[in-house]
């Protein structure tokens, strides 16, 4: 949504470093049509970080003629 149309956002491979953090784990209380099962959900949580400043980079995307 931020990106402008025509533009297009690439990423450098090995110059980005994605970490996960805290998972959570909890059993599913609403029962609906579980009458005899029981449901345990989890949520994980991410994030990343560049190394430097030249990880990622703004392109300007061609259109290609059909045909």
């Amino acid at each position: 949504m931020a990106v402008p149309a025509g533009k297009g956002i690439v990423f450098v491979a090995n110059r980005y470093n994605a970490y996960r953090g805290k998972m959570t784990m909890q059993e599913f209380d609403q029962t609906f049509a579980l009458e005899d099962l029981q449901l345990y959900t989890t949520k994980s949580f991410y994030w990343g970080k560049p190394k430097d400043n030249n990880a990622s980079a703004l392109v300007t995307i061609a259109a290609v003629p059909k045909g």
